[in-house]
């Protein structure tokens, strides 16, 4: 039973890199709040606590079934509290390849629960995730942190995702 949390801002590559991460593990489950969005969301707020709530419910089976659960997200949502305290990865992508990413892919399907431009919402995740990264960083050392989301690679090689995951990937 493992959860690896992997944070980053809208556009940071977080979906790229999860879906990186879960073939180097073995039987690990891939779960993204975007995802639950748009299956259980509408954009409304009503809409975004009930795609959280299935996504909390989901993660809870999984990890009584002693799955390794690959969850992205922000990590600025107070939901993830819930969750049992795993590894976190954050991908610290600059902001304006943050806004250059979302204004060349256009208009997303994700139904976006906090109104406007998902480009005007960069600074504030951005702030909240800096203030979540810091708290981890000095109560949570084994984090890891990504500035560089080209490297994955280089990921493998450190010593906490080792020690963490290296029991967990296939062989």
């Amino acid at each position: 039973m493992q959860l690896i949390h992997i944070i980053g801002n809208i556009c940071a590559g977080k979906t790229t890199f999860s879906k990186w991460l879960q073939k180097q593990i073995k039987d690990s489950i891939l779960i993204s709040i975007d995802e639950y969005r748009i299956k259980y969301g509408d954009g409304s707020k009503l809409g975004e606590i009930n795609a959280w709530q299935v996504l909390i419910d989901d993660i809870e089976i999984y990890l009584t079934e002693n799955k390794t659960v690959i969850f992205e997200s922000s990590g600025t949502a107070w939901r993830t509290k819930y969750f049992p305290l795993g590894l976190a990865i954050y991908i610290n992508t600059p902001l304006q390849e943050c806004r250059n990413r979302i204004e060349k892919r256009g208009k997303t399907n994700v139904p976006w629960p906090y109104g406007g431009n998902p480009v005007d919402s960069l600074q504030p995740i951005q702030e909240k995730i800096d203030q979540k990264v810091a708290y981890r960083q000095v109560h949570y050392p084994e984090s890891i942190i990504i500035t560089d989301n080209d490297h994955f690679h280089e990921v493998l090689q450190h010593r906490n995702f080792l020690n963490f995951v290296k029991p967990l990937a296939k062989q």
